[in-house]
């Protein structure tokens, strides 16, 4: 306990021990206060514009003529979803021969018939072999030489027909695999005669109209991403410094730098309260600008409605922590 506190409470004098217990905490109140290093102060970023926040110009992956087009400018699309076609006949019929070449490969490789036959002729030239000598052990000279001879050679040459009919059979099974890749080639080649957009958003603009042709890498189409958008705006390297990824923000749509956006009075109904939107600091740029000491900032404004639009402006409200601590840089080593 501080000395101030011991002073008050072992005073002699004649205050009751209630008041000097009752100044003690108010000072202990009033010290604490003072030692309060943060204070919550709100800043206003006026006329921020909003920008998109992911835009791609998808571009064609094979060169061809652009037979389809399945969306209008305007049309909101799915991730993955299909919204063109790229002429793909000359792909088909190739995909179409590598699936009947598959077939074929499959039909042979589970097809063992020379396995089997080679098998079995293998025993019989081993039985044949067997009874000659048993023959010979019976009655010698019944079988020349010569006749066993030839039947020794002829199980060999039956051992080796199997072993040759099991390497061919090993070998239909990689020629199927090698048939399966080929297919999977051409039918990949069929596939990326389709304009996919790899993200959701709206079509705002075709490059290239029906019946055209397209060269592989060119883009066709431009999509944009409308939900959410973006806030790309710059403050001091001082507030900067205090802000944190994720910090929610509220943002107010305003016409112009004056007046809030109010969609009713483009339909004629009554005028309503346009209410703040909350969004999210998703990145501050670790880089100061050496000449205007700004950082970068990006903040991510939810917009499931689909009622903002880029370039539309607002003022953003944010909440930076201010600080009477003293930084201290370490020096230099």
């Amino acid at each position: 306990m501080p000395n101030c506190y011991r002073l008050l409470l072992n005073s002699e004098s004649d205050r009751p021990p209630r008041i000097a217990i009752a100044i003690a905490l108010g000072l202990s109140l009033f010290l604490a206060m003072n030692a309060s290093t943060a204070l919550a102060e709100a800043i206003t970023i006026r006329s921020a514009q909003i920008t998109v926040a992911e835009q791609l110009e998808i571009p064609a992956l094979e060169s061809g003529t652009l037979v389809e087009r399945f969306f209008r400018e305007g049309e909101v699309i799915e991730e993955g979803q299909k919204i063109g076609q790229i002429d793909d006949q000359v792909a088909r019929l190739a995909a179409a021969k590598a699936r009947a070449e598959l077939a074929l490969a499959k039909a042979l490789t589970e097809s063992d018939l020379k396995l089997r036959f080679a098998r079995k002729n293998a025993e019989v030239s081993k039985a044949e072999l067997t009874r000659s000598l048993e023959s010979v052990a019976r009655y010698p000279k019944s079988v020349s030489q010569t006749e066993l001879d030839q039947l020794a050679l002829a199980a060999q040459k039956a051992e080796l027909e199997v072993e040759q009919a099991e390497f061919d059979q090993r070998q239909l099974a990689l020629q199927q695999e090698i048939r399966a890749q080929e297919l999977a080639g051409a039918e990949l080649m069929v596939a990326r005669r389709e304009i996919k957009s790899p993200l959701s958003g709206t079509v705002v603009n075709w490059k290239k109209q029906r019946g055209e042709w397209v060269d592989a890498g060119t883009p066709v189409v431009r999509v944009v991403r409308l939900n959410p958008l973006r806030i790309d705006t710059f403050l001091p390297s001082s507030q900067a410094r205090l802000l944190r990824i994720g910090q929610t923000i509220q943002f107010l749509p305003v016409a112009g730098k004056k007046s809030p956006i109010d969609p009713s009075k483009e339909t004629g109904k009554q005028t309503s309260q346009v209410t703040p939107r909350e969004g999210k600091i998703t990145f501050i740029n670790p880089e100061v600008d050496p000449v205007g000491q700004q950082v970068r900032i990006w903040i991510e404004l939810p917009n499931p409605d689909l009622s903002l639009r880029p370039g539309d402006r607002g003022d953003v409200t944010l909440e930076l922590p201010e600080t009477d601590t003293p930084v201290t840089v370490p020096p230099v080593r």
